[in-house]
């Protein structure tokens, strides 16, 4: 994260119902590699999007939970 401000993380199961929401206020002390992290465990196995969207970014990645 190169910018200060408000960013959002969220995972989208594979019919687009969403399963997560969390939103980030990133200070300029915090730019640079961030680590985040998100507990699956109450996810079922399948397939899900994660997408990251920031002011001046935004991806989105598929990953898939296997039990």
């Amino acid at each position: 994260v190169y910018r200060s401000g408000n960013y959002k993380i969220k995972i989208y199961n594979s019919i687009g119902q969403l399963m997560h929401d969390t939103e980030y206020n990133i200070s300029p002390a915090m730019l640079g590699i961030i680590n985040f992290s998100y507990d699956i465990s109450d996810l079922s196995e399948g397939n899900y999007f994660f997408v990251f969207e920031g002011s001046e970014r935004f991806f989105t990645k598929k990953f898939i939970k296997i039990q």
